[in-house]
């Protein structure tokens, strides 16, 4: 019989609108025979009146039931369900009344259908749906375990309307709604088509989509998810935190299934920044003792400390007051105020210790990072700024000499004592320091994390550079029975589109050891099998020793990068381009449980060979030979890669210049 997609519109969303319509030509393509419900005669004034919603119910299902009669759904060889609002509860009804096994595509669902037995589903919402609650669905789709892609500021019908909401990107809202269209077409494509690569689900680096850039990560488990707040970056971007902020979350028990909560506050919601003309640099989250949710942020354009209050974790936060003294005086207002930056929050006790701070190498005028304690309303000031990590000006004797404060305060509490995460003046790395109490004193301890690799002499050099990097940014959480750092990589040769990445810690006797970046998030290796995206590379360098990204415009083309097509928020996957002569990619770690074959997309006017090896310094083990390309190309090594556990470097050696999209394993 073959594939049947069936297809049940709304109740004043018909089959031709544009969600369905573009899903029925998807289904189409993949070879489904498209059979509509249409059904019409409904109440007016439904929404909001039970008794109509269900004869509404009840006149669909009847219309379901005449269309669908006839149909030998044992006989079909897959059937696709396509729906839209009450008709998600109408499809999900009638196959688990009839016992028909059926995949889902459910655009803006009521909460009603998921009473309804059913598994394989993809589910879209919008954060203003008129006709369902954002958190219930989110809840709902948790409890069965079904992904689910929301549309920030999108209405029942996944279409944004008011253009002021639009933030700091701009545009008209045809431009918002053509472009939310593709990205949920992208995915009913990917869902309808069975396209999803299996190596994406394991645990990769970068953690979020390819096209997505959060720096300056906080981790945090509210309940059975953890949830990362960060500033953010633009794909292209000129200067640092260009756009609004978002929030992802991932359950606990798979840190490999990443999902983007939308929007949850824009840069013109603060008071002070209503002509949007100041950034929203990094954020942190703490929950009161009330229950809610607290943002608190800098913008860089004001030396206040601001916060905003939320009922959700991932919800839509509401501006909420300035951090002030006693006597109403804005923290960074008082004459001995230092500079108000990066704020770091910890609720305890009815006490919320906020840890701020910015100190340039050579600044006589900072002195470090400080703490400052609010009252239990999380904003006002019960005991002023006081200092707990020294910047380099006045450090001498204090333990934290070569490692000072820089930026990049953040605090966690592990086990019995307050661990500070700080950026010291080597930027690229994460550092810590530990205390008793929350106000310190804190003793300098270590090195967290570098973004370049440094410090870590197990496969190259402790000085070598082993992926270009710039500042840090992030935190440390248990998760589970574990601890993990979440820090960024620098992408596209510059300092303004990061992308956030995280690695498992190795903790002995209460002291965290260096991590090193990996591809798997230092918890499991790669299976060496299919096809995996180069942008999941964990080094990136060529010949020329060079540590650090221009602070201001762009590497030149003779050094690798990580890059995508298109323009900031297209779902386009990252590759690696500007591969010359010497070039490096690196890959950590892969099991090859048999012997394999590796194969490159590649793509450029280099002419010679991309070198196979599995150590760094170590022997070729396998060769491709390329050529100039004008399309994406694949290319494939004759050498067989013994099983083993192995990271994987890949060297070009020629003239010209190549990009790698992609890694086969065959």
């Amino acid at each position: 019989m073959g594939k049947i997609a069936i297809v049940f519109p709304g109740i004043g969303y018909n089959c031709d609108r544009p969600l369905l319509h573009y899903a029925k030509k998807i289904a189409a393509a993949c070879g489904y025979e498209i059979l509509e419900v249409n059904y019409s005669g409904f109440s007016n004034k439904v929404k909001g009146d039970p008794k109509r919603m269900q004869e509404c119910f009840e006149t669909a299902y009847n219309k379901a039931g005449e269309v669908l009669k006839d149909i030998d759904f044992a006989a079909a060889d897959d059937v696709l369900v396509i729906a839209k609002s009450i008709g998600c509860s109408v499809a999900c009804s009638y196959m688990q009344d009839h016992g028909i096994k059926a995949r889902f595509v459910l655009y803006t669902p009521l909460e009603q259908t998921f009473s309804y037995e059913f598994s394989e589903a993809i589910v879209f919402t919008g954060t203003l749906d008129q006709w369902a609650d954002t958190q219930v669905i989110r809840r709902k789709c948790d409890e069965k375990g079904l992904p689910v892609y929301i549309t920030s500021f999108a209405n029942h019908s996944l279409e944004i309307e008011d253009e002021s909401l639009l933030g700091v990107r701009g545009g008209t809202t045809a431009d918002a709604n053509i472009k939310n269209l593709a990205r949920i077409m992208h995915k009913t494509r990917e869902f309808t088509a069975r396209e999803g690569n299996p190596n994406l689900l394991q645990n990769l680096n970068p953690y979020m989509a390819s096209w997505e850039y959060v720096p300056d990560g906080e981790p945090y488990v509210f309940g059975d998810r953890v949830y990362v707040y960060g500033s953010h970056d633009k794909f292209g971007g000129n200067v640092y935190c260009e756009l609004d902020y978002v929030c992802w979350s991932a359950p606990v028990k798979d840190l490999g299934a990443w999902r983007y909560e939308g929007i949850i506050y824009r840069t013109g919601q603060d008071p002070d920044n209503k002509k949007e003309t100041g950034k929203l640099y990094a954020p942190d989250v703490a929950k009161g003792s009330d229950g809610r949710y607290y943002l608190y942020y800098a913008i860089n354009t004001c030396n206040h400390i601001s916060v905003a209050v939320c009922d959700f974790p991932a919800g839509e936060y509401e501006f909420y007051g300035f951090v002030h003294y006693k006597d109403g005086t804005r923290l960074g207002d008082k004459k001995t105020d230092e500079q108000q930056f990066d704020p770091g929050v910890l609720y305890e006790d009815g006490k919320t210790y906020l840890y701020t701070g910015f100190c340039a190498p050579g600044d006589i005028n900072k002195h470090g990072a400080m703490v400052t304690v609010l009252d239990s309303d999380m904003l006002t000031i019960l005991e002023a700024p006081r200092f707990v990590a020294p910047s380099d000006s006045y450090s001498s004797g204090t333990g934290f000499e070569g490692h000072e404060f820089f930026e990049a305060p953040s605090i966690r509490k592990m086990d019995d004592k307050y661990v500070f995460i700080y950026s010291s003046i080597k930027y690229h790395e994460l550092c810590y320091a530990a205390a008793e109490s929350p106000t310190g004193p804190f003793s300098y301890k270590g090195v967290i994390i570098s973004n370049g690799d440094l410090g870590i002499d197990t496969y190259k050099a402790a000085d070598k550079c082993a992926y270009y990097c710039a500042n840090n940014h992030g935190s440390i959480e248990k998760i589970g029975d574990d601890w993990y750092v979440f820090y960024h990589r620098h992408t596209n040769g510059t300092n303004y589109s990061r992308q956030g990445c995280f690695e498992k810690l190795e903790v002995k006797h209460g002291e965290i050891l260096q991590a090193q970046m990996t591809s798997c998030n230092s918890i499991k290796p790669l299976r060496a099998e299919g096809v995996y995206p180069a942008y999941i590379a964990c080094n990136l360098f060529n010949d020329e020793d060079v540590t650090y990204i221009p602070w201001s415009g762009w590497m030149e083309d003779k050094y690798p990068k990580i890059t995508q097509d298109g323009s900031d928020g297209d779902m386009l996957n990252g590759y690696v381009t500007s591969m010359q002569n010497g070039a490096t990619i690196g890959f950590k770690t892969f099991m090859f449980e048999a012997d394999k074959r590796i194969g490159l997309n590649i793509l450029g006017y280099g002419e010679g060979s991309m070198e196979i090896r599995f150590e760094l310094n170590g022997p070729v083990i396998a060769s491709i030979p390329i050529s100039g390309e004008n399309v994406w190309t694949y290319r494939q090594a004759e050498e067989v890669l013994p099983k083993g556990l192995h990271d994987l470097y890949i060297t070009f050696r020629g003239s010209g210049w190549s990009s790698v999209r992609d890694i086969t394993f065959s």
